[in-house]
């Protein structure tokens, strides 16, 4: 059923992505992660970019924790998880920089634009 809405579903969550680039573009101490120009992008997640770091983002956790908007730290790397240690893995260089210096925003199509300017002048 969510198949016959697939196309309003992705215009919305496209808009959602370019209304939080319209509000974080002067903010100097984050950056909103876009995809890159060789690929298109369904825009189901919206993350940003700390200058900070890991003190900062954990800040950012906790403030909007207590006035119950949802951001979340990326998920940690699968080859650095405790069951996966002894597995097969890469040389990965830039996914945990990512984990520590990046924060999950909310990314629901149905999220409405005076949330995401709220959401922008929060950070």
């Amino acid at each position: 059923a969510q198949l016959k809405k697939i196309n309003k579903v992705l215009s919305k969550k496209k808009k959602v992505h370019l209304q939080y680039k319209k509000y974080l573009n002067k903010n100097k101490s984050l950056k909103l992660i876009s995809s890159p120009k060789y690929s298109q992008s369904n825009h189901w997640l919206n993350l940003v970019r700390l200058n900070k770091g890991k003190k900062q983002k954990n800040k950012l956790i906790k403030k909007f924790s207590k006035i119950k908007i949802d951001v979340r730290p990326i998920w940690k790397c699968n080859h650095l998880q405790r069951p996966y240690l002894n597995n097969q893995n890469f040389k990965i260089i830039k996914a945990p920089k990512m984990v520590n210096n990046c924060l999950c925003l909310p990314s629901s199509y149905f999220l409405k634009t005076q949330k995401i300017k709220e959401i922008s002048n929060l950070l």
